[in-house]
């Protein structure tokens, strides 16, 4: 039985590793079902070439935080039932640079003050508010990151791999799953698409 409406999915992964084309494959098999549409907000123009293979969708193509909230907030149910945000990491990089005050020597903040963030992250925790409350089904996609801490011996050692954006992104969503491309084990010279599926609260 159904206990939620709407699928809220994050999908993160390096560049190549099928989010892009997978989601998509997702969210018009979701639309075509109640006689939708899908639109994807396309930060990287990395969807030009998937109509050619078959898949109708609308595109909006912006990297701007305020413009993606604007265009969400005005969308139709009616109209659409699948909304793509490709990617993420973008949305978050305009929401840092935006901040345009006085910068400190802390690298690791990107040099800019621990009272400004609130700012910062204000507007982009709105836009994910919305995505997640939002009438439709929603796949938010993201690049990936490694994750490094320091060992005992006081040296940089990555523990693991996560979506490159604002830390709690990947967890607001029902579902958070990172993509990756192994050689097949058939042929090497080809690549088989894994999605490990790292939280599930559907």
């Amino acid at each position: 039985k159904p206990m939620q409406a709407f699928l809220k999915i994050a999908v993160y992964g390096a560049a190549g590793s099928g989010k892009t084309y997978t989601s998509l494959t997702q969210a018009i098999g979701l639309a075509e079902k109640v006689g939708k549409r899908v639109i994807v907000f396309d930060t990287e123009e990395g969807t030009d070439f998937l109509p050619q293979r078959g898949f109708d969708f609308d595109a909006v193509y912006t990297k701007s935080l305020a413009d993606t909230y604007d265009t969400i907030k005005s969308l139709d149910p009616k109209e659409h039932a699948c909304v793509i945000v490709d990617s993420i990491s973008h949305i978050w990089d305009s929401a840092i640079n935006s901040y345009t005050g006085k910068k400190t020597s802390n690298e690791s903040a990107g040099g800019i003050p621990m009272h400004a963030w609130s700012a910062i992250k204000g507007p982009y925790k709105a836009l994910i508010r919305l995505l997640m409350e939002c009438p439709f089904h929603v796949f938010i996609l993201g690049r990936q990151k490694n994750v490094f801490e320091d060992d005992e011996f006081g040296n940089m050692k990555m523990v693991g791999k996560a979506m490159r954006a604002e830390g709690e992104t990947a967890y607001e969503p029902h579902i958070c799953s990172r993509m990756e491309g192994r050689p097949s084990t058939k042929d090497s010279s080809k690549q088989t698409y894994y999605a490990i599926y790292e939280k599930d609260r559907t």
